[in-house]
């Protein structure tokens, strides 16, 4: 499988600022994205869009990328970290 060359994660979801402006911010405070005019939950799932992609990411190295289940991946799931 090919290496992730995107910004490594944890990623976090702000405070809003005095307008209103959300950031997603990486561990060392750089800005991934601007959130304007989104759902709270919107950016909540932005922000764990790194999470998710290790979880594929395990889920093609445990399964070898083949056709399975969806209850077969479910026996293996674990619940994702809430930032």
């Amino acid at each position: 499988m090919k290496e992730f060359k995107g910004t490594p994660g944890p990623w976090k979801l702000e405070l809003p600022n005095v307008d209103g402006t959300r950031y997603v911010t990486d561990i060392n405070g750089q800005i991934i994205c601007k959130v304007i005019r989104v759902l709270k939950e919107t950016a909540k799932a932005i922000a764990a869009v790194p999470q998710m992609l290790e979880a594929l990411q395990e889920m093609v190295d445990v399964f070898g990328g083949r056709n399975r289940s969806a209850s077969h991946f479910k026996s293996q799931s674990r619940p994702i970290r809430s930032p």
